[in-house]
């Protein structure tokens, strides 16, 4: 069955691509040359790879990484799609939303009456999704105000004069209407469950670069994680487990944000005979935002000391 490939094309806001390979109608018949072809096909892939992984470095600064077990050929397709769709982007210019649409016809939404307002979302909703964009609300909002953001801001919004088979545009509302609250406790929630699921590892993106210990040491994320599975491997399992977080803040001095979120929390740690240890009570995190984006630097959970 085909396979989607997804990319983002780095940027204030979020543009995600989707590659299709498209499959022979026809089905060959398994033949021991076929073999031969298919090993070599891999083969030559896999060197020409590693030739458009410098490429992308040298002229990106892109490291390429995929999912294990996708097979060369179709990484080989999803980089030189990443090479043209930057190289277009490079030649092309700028130009808004509305126009790359071909200016649709749209009424504004103070035009449109409460009881007709679901239906035309719809119908926006659909000619986007034809002309391969799509819109994303993560938070609960009302047709009205996601039809005025779309017409009245998004169509406002530069991209590039150019489309390339099979991509698609995603963007994100909170992109351009930052939920700092909801964005720290959907942080806070993300670590607390890997937690549980004694799951938080180096690629936990929830946690940042540095962490802040109570004696006001720096240390590593990598060392941290690594106290974490250190305490995992105590135990065979987490159960029982609940939290509740009770409150959320944050502030910003310029550009620099700094968000809190505290609650209780509780759970059973099983130690390997079976041995049942209750731990309950509070917990904190200090969260920082860089960029676009809130990591934890602090934080503390009954039963871990770092």
């Amino acid at each position: 069955m085909p396979v989607d490939l997804y990319f983002v094309i780095s940027g204030t806001f979020s543009e995600i691509y989707r590659i299709t390979p498209q499959q022979n109608s026809k089905t060959m018949k398994k033949t021991p040359s076929n073999d031969l072809q298919n090993d070599d096909q891999q083969e030559n892939s896999r060197r020409e790879n590693e030739i458009l992984r410098l490429k992308l470095s040298a002229e990106l600064g892109t490291e390429a990484n995929f999912i294990a077990g996708i097979p060369p050929v179709l990484e080989n397709l999803f980089m030189h799609n990443i090479l043209a769709i930057e190289h277009a982007a490079a030649r092309g210019k700028k130009i808004i939303l509305y126009e790359f649409l071909k200016k649709p016809d749209f009424k504004y939404e103070n035009e449109i009456a409460d009881h007709l307002i679901d239906q035309h979302f719809e119908e926006l909703t659909e000619m986007l999704v034809k002309n391969n964009i799509v819109v994303e609300f993560i938070g609960i909002y009302g047709s009205r105000t996601k039809y005025k953001f779309i017409t009245e801001e998004l169509f406002e919004h530069p991209v590039d004069d150019f489309s390339v088979p099979g991509m698609i545009s995603h963007y994100i509302y909170e992109d351009f209407h930052p939920d700092h609250k909801a964005d720290i406790k959907t942080r806070t929630a993300d670590f607390l469950t890997q937690f549980f699921d004694r799951s938080i590892n180096h690629k936990s993106w929830e946690l940042a670069d540095q962490i802040v210990i109570p004696d006001r040491r720096i240390i590593s994320k990598s060392e941290t994680v690594e106290k974490l599975q250190n305490l995992f491997e105590c135990y065979t399992s987490f159960s029982d487990h609940e939290f509740v977080i009770a409150d959320v803040s944050f502030e910003f001095k310029n550009e620099f944000g700094m968000g809190y979120a505290e609650g209780r929390l509780k759970y059973n740690a099983i130690s390997e005979n079976d041995e049942v240890i209750r731990f309950e009570g509070p917990f904190k995190f200090y969260l920082s935002m860089d960029l676009t984006w809130w990591s934890i630097f602090y934080f503390t959970i009954p039963g871990f000391e770092l």
